[in-house]
């Protein structure tokens, strides 16, 4: 990975022979963006030899990708292709979040993953509801991740969003653990959510699921960045089952962070909804939700950013149905005129894809079950011929765990993705899926883990399969070797993949739940 304009640093490969075959070696294709020195080659028995790759990529983001071919001179065995791949992205250094909360029950954490050979200075802005910002400042040692507790740096019983701004690219993701009491319901609900921010603000938000039937609790965040105005806030709800839509309006003190309660919003019936929330100023919306879920009994709850718009394509890397965990995907069509009809994909860790179809009328949302479809292990494809919002909802007994997360899939698949948060310590069970939409293409996926303990990065490369899933226990990699289990991870692939991380947690020996994102696309 680089940044546009700025070319890797030159790589030695060596290439040893131990067969009774001359290999011969070429770099694949006419590249301007790589050369070799030699070009070629040919490696006796039992030998080795060296060349060099040179980069010039440009200044332009883009991703580039050939092969180094390997083939023995007696046409023996079938040819080794090597992939070189190299992603020129542009990686944020600002960061926004809507929500957070520091009362009782709440642990709130800021992980910050430096992927630059140099240290890092991060500002952070804290704006609290009802209160003045707070503004601090940390340091991230270079190729490391470091974590902020959110509670000690504002204090306890605050509504805070945040503006992080590094003096270099970073990315920086938001875990929250809690153990959330709902008075409407007289219910305690333990759990956590984790979101990656978002890099820019906007005005229009939006949002696939909203759900203040019995037993879920539904907030809108705002953030408000504007230092001097405040912020009017419209919000328009959408039943699941389509027809006429609600139309409530808020404000936002400037500079401040705001809170809705869904469940409370005179004048909405009780049940499921889709929404659109619109800004009168550039700003951010989250949407936590809290919940015991009808079908598994277990209780949680997740976080989700809206979305700048609705599309055809989703893609999820994560999925898993069993006698313990209910995986369901609650696709809304936005639109107040136009159908839209579909098909829902899903990628195995082997076999055959699996394939349903759909059809939304005009505001609809539909649930589709897949405990009906199939058990074990999935990646899916959401594809509708007009804009939608896709959501997977899973409930899940994991082990002894119980718990819920919810994500908005990812817009399109990409050769990079990247997690600020990961931890492998005790209580905790982390994994890294990734989703290959392929038909017909192998991906050579490299994975970097950055420590917080500032050691040397680890390297890890996977192949998977064209149109299949690829699950990896990341406590495999960030061992009890390690003092410290925090780290980030820096995914790269040859050919565009979809990654996410979902993780299972006893925190602090009492809460329980589990937390899921899709990871940073540059």
């Amino acid at each position: 990975v680089t940044t546009p304009g700025v070319n890797p640093a030159s790589q030695i490969i060596t290439i040893q022979n131990n067969s009774d075959h001359t290999y011969n070696w070429t770099l694949g294709g006419q590249q301007t963006w790589v050369s070799a020195i030699p070009s070629s080659g040919s490696i006796p028995t039992h030998a080795s030899e060296q060349f060099t790759l040179n980069f010039s990529i440009g200044n332009a983001p883009a991703s580039f990708t050939t092969n180094i071919s390997l083939h023995d001179g007696d046409s023996i065995f079938n040819p080794l292709t090597l992939p070189v791949t190299v992603v020129a992205a542009n990686i944020a250094t600002t960061w926004y979040f809507a929500e957070g909360f520091t009362g009782g029950g709440f642990s709130e954490y800021l992980t910050l993953a430096n992927p630059n050979p140099t240290d890092n200075l991060v500002t952070v802005q804290y704006l609290l509801q009802g209160k003045p910002p707070v503004t601090k400042k940390y340091t991230v040692p270079a190729n490391s991740r470091a974590t902020v507790n959110v509670n000690g740096a504002v204090g306890a019983g605050q509504s805070v969003s945040m503006i992080v701004t590094g003096s270099l690219p970073l990315i920086a993701e938001r875990p929250i653990y809690f153990s959330f009491h709902s008075s409407l319901w007289n219910l305690t609900l333990p759990g956590g959510n984790d979101v990656l921010g978002t890099t820019a603000l906007g005005t229009d938000f939006d949002f696939g699921y909203l759900d203040t039937t019995t037993n879920h609790d539904t907030f809108l965040t705002i953030l408000n960045p504007d230092p001097t105005t405040a912020m009017d806030v419209q919000i328009t709800y959408f039943p699941a089952a389509g027809g006429s839509s609600t139309v409530i309006d808020h404000t936002v003190a400037a500079n401040s962070r705001g809170t809705v309660h869904v469940n409370n919003e005179v004048g909405l019936p009780r049940g499921s909804y889709s929404a659109l929330v619109h800004l009168s100023l550039p700003g951010l919306v989250e949407r936590p939700l809290y919940l015991k879920d009808a079908v598994t009994g277990s209780t949680g709850g997740d976080d989700v950013i809206g979305v700048a718009q609705p599309l055809p394509d989703w893609d999820f890397a994560e999925g898993f149905v069993s006698s313990t965990f209910s995986e369901r995907y609650i696709l809304s069509n936005p639109s107040t005129t136009v159908a839209a009809t579909g098909t829902v994909t899903f990628f195995l860790d082997s076999g055959a894809p699996v394939t349903t179809t759909f059809t939304l009328a005009a505001g609809q949302q539909k649930t589709i079950l897949v405990n009906s479809l199939l058990t074990g292990n999935n990646s899916v494809h959401v594809h509708a011929d007009q804009p939608i919002l896709a959501e997977r909802f899973m409930s899940f007994t994991f082990h002894t765990i119980p718990g819920a997360t919810d994500v908005l899939g990812a817009g399109q698949p990409s050769n990079l993705f990247a997690f600020a948060e990961g931890y492998t310590g005790t209580g905790f069970s982390e994994f890294l899926t990734i989703e290959n939409p392929s038909a017909t293409e192998t991906a050579t996926v490299q994975v970097t883990f950055l420590p917080s303990t500032g050691a040397a990065p680890i390297v890890r490369v996977f192949t998977i399969a064209p149109s299949s899933r690829f699950t990896l226990n990341t406590g495999t990699v960030i061992t009890s070797a390690f003092s410290n289990r925090s780290f980030s991870m820096v995914v790269e692939s040859n050919v565009k993949i979809v990654a996410e991380r979902p993780m299972y947690f006893t925190f602090h020996t009492q809460i329980t739940g589990g937390s899921d994102v899709v990871g940073y696309q540059p």
